[in-house]
C-alpha cells in the first residue's frame, strides 16, 4: 500500500512539473527578422537576443521583440512652403529598419517601434522635406530633386542614428504645385501668347505701313519721270495728256486752253477727240 502511495507522489509530482514547466514555457524562439530584448523583473536589460532558441527564467524574465526588417514608411502630400513662398504638395517613401542593438533601447525609451515611427521618424522627416523645400524656389524644385533627396537621406541618417534607425531609401515620389499656382501658371502662359500675338500684328502693321510708304515712293518717282519726259516732249504731248485725263474722267474739257505767254493757245471742243484736236498759234 505504501509503494502505492509513493508511485502515486512521484507521478503526481513529475506531472505537476511538467504541467509548470508548459505553462511557463522556458523555451523562447526568435524568428528570422526580429531581435528581442529582455525583460527581468519589469526592467529591460542590455542584452539582445537575435534568431535562434533561448531559454529564460520562467516566470522572472519575459522577451520583447521588435522587427528589424527593413520598413517603409509613405508621407502623402505633405504641404511645404518653397523660396518664394509657393506652397507644394510633396510625397516620400521612406525605408529604414531597426538596429539590432538598438531595440533595448527603443523598448525603453519608445515601448515599441510603432510608437517610434509615429513620434520620432515622421517627425523628422516632416522636418527635412519642409527644411529641403524651402531652400529653392518652386520653378528649380524639379529639377533639384536628386540633390533634395539625397540631402533629406543624410539629415536622416544623422538626426535619426541616436535612436538606433538605419536609413535605407528616400524617395520623392511625387512634387505637386497647388491650385493656386497652375492656375497663376495658366494665366501666364495665357497672357504671353496673347502678347506674342500682339507683336505679331504690331509687325504686320509695320510691314504693311513700310509697304504703303515704298508704294507711295514709287508712285512718287514715276510721276516725276513722267513729268520730266513730259515737259522735254513739249506742250503739245502736254496738252494732249491733259484732254485725254479729262476725257477719261468723265470731266469737262475747257473751252480754251491757255498755255501762256508765247506758247500755244487752244480752242477745244468738248467730246471732241483728242487726235483732232491741234494747236493754234497767237
Amino acid at each position: 500500500m505504501n509503494e502505492n502511495r509513493s508511485y502515486i507522489f512521484w507521478g503526481a509530482s513529475v506531472a505537476l512539473l511538467a504541467a509548470i514547466a508548459f505553462v511557463a514555457n522556458p523555451i523562447e524562439i526568435v524568428q528570422d527578422g526580429e531581435a528581442c530584448a529582455v525583460r527581468r523583473l519589469g526592467k529591460i536589460g542590455d542584452d539582445v537576443m537575435t534568431a535562434g532558441v533561448h531559454v529564460r527564467t520562467p516566470f522572472l524574465e519575459r522577451f520583447e521583440c521588435e522587427n528589424i526588417k527593413v520598413t517603409g514608411l509613405t508621407l502623402a502630400r505633405e504641404s511645404a512652403a518653397t523660396s518664394d513662398s509657393q506652397t507644394v504638395l510633396v510625397t516620400v517613401n521612406l525605408g529604414y529598419q531597426l538596429d539590432a542593438n538598438a531595440v533595448p533601447g527603443i523598448i525603453r525609451t519608445q515601448r515599441n517601434r510603432t510608437n517610434l515611427e509615429a513620434v520620432i521618424i515622421s517627425r523628422e522627416l516632416v522636418s527635412s522635406v519642409k527644411n529641403q523645400t524651402a531652400q529653392f524656389p518652386i520653378d528649380r524644385l524639379l529639377g533639384q530633386r536628386a540633390n533634395i533627396e539625397q540631402t533629406i537621406r543624410t539629415q536622416m541618417s544623422e538626426e535619426l542614428s541616436e535612436y538606433g534607425v538605419l536609413i535605407n531609401t528616400l524617395t520623392l515620389s511625387d512634387i505637386d504645385f497647388s491650385d493656386e499656382y497652375d492656375n497663376a501658371i495658366e494665366a501666364k502662359q495665357v497672357a504671353q501668347q496673347r502678347a506674342q500675338e500682339a507683336a505679331f500684328r504690331a509687325q504686320e502693321a509695320e510691314q504693311e505701313a513700310n509697304a504703303t510708304v515704298n508704294r507711295a515712293r514709287g508712285e512718287a518717282e514715276a510721276i516725276r519721270l513722267r513729268a520730266e519726259a513730259l515737259a522735254e516732249a513739249g506742250n503739245s504731248v502736254v496738252l494732249q495728256e491733259a484732254v485725254k485725263g479729262w476725257v477719261e474722267n468723265g470731266s469737262p474739257v475747257p473751252g480754251v486752253l491757255n498755255l501762256g505767254e508765247g506758247s500755244m493757245e487752244m480752242l477745244l471742243q468738248t467730246n471732241v477727240p483728242t487726235q483732232a484736236l491741234s494747236p493754234q498759234r497767237r
